[in-house]
């Protein structure tokens, strides 16, 4: 029985050249200036099952974050479906962080909402800061930092809980 079906699912934005093209769009329905679609995902087909561990890989612009985004309820496909049965673990990594929120305080937060408990936080809280290499930054609001660092900083949380290779 799969966890996760996504059926023909496609992601499709207007890219507008300017703003005033896109009021022109908005305002005349299409008939003034026809919208550009890119296709951010086309087609996208897979199935996960109960148990099963995905990893989403791909270069910048491939759609990583789109098809995460469209998994965690965050936006909807422009065409197919995708059907969860049960509850699917959040998949992007920057789902669920809060940029008026610290660095540390997202990190707790981001491992609440993988499973672990305060007392599991705080026992690897040393070795996920250490992990992160934000040092000092972890204080500051995660707004001021840059994308990758969010990336790099919030992935150990669920390193921790999924078992991978060199971590706890």
């Amino acid at each position: 029985m799969y966890k996760v079906k996504v059926e023909n699912v496609s992601k499709i934005y207007d890219i507008n050249r300017n703003r005033i093209a896109k009021v022109l769009s908005l305002l005349t329905f299409g008939k003034l200036y026809k919208a550009k679609p890119f296709y951010a995902l086309r087609d996208i087909n897979f199935e996960v099952n109960a148990g099963d561990t995905v990893g989403i890989l791909g270069l910048n612009g491939s759609g990583k974050t789109t098809l995460s985004d469209l998994i965690a309820e965050a936006t909807v496909p422009s065409k197919g479906k995708i059907n969860i049965n049960g509850r699917v673990s959040l998949i992007a990594i920057s789902a669920g962080l809060n940029a008026e929120l610290t660095g540390e305080e997202n990190i707790r937060i981001k491992c609440l909402m993988h499973g672990l408990t305060e007392k599991q936080i705080s026992e690897r809280y040393d070795d996920i800061l250490k992990f992160s290499e934000l040092g000092e930054f972890i204080k500051q609001p995660i707004k001021k930092f840059e994308r990758d660092e969010v990336e790099t900083g919030f992935c150990d949380c669920h390193s921790y809980r999924s078992g991978y290779p060199g971590c706890r």
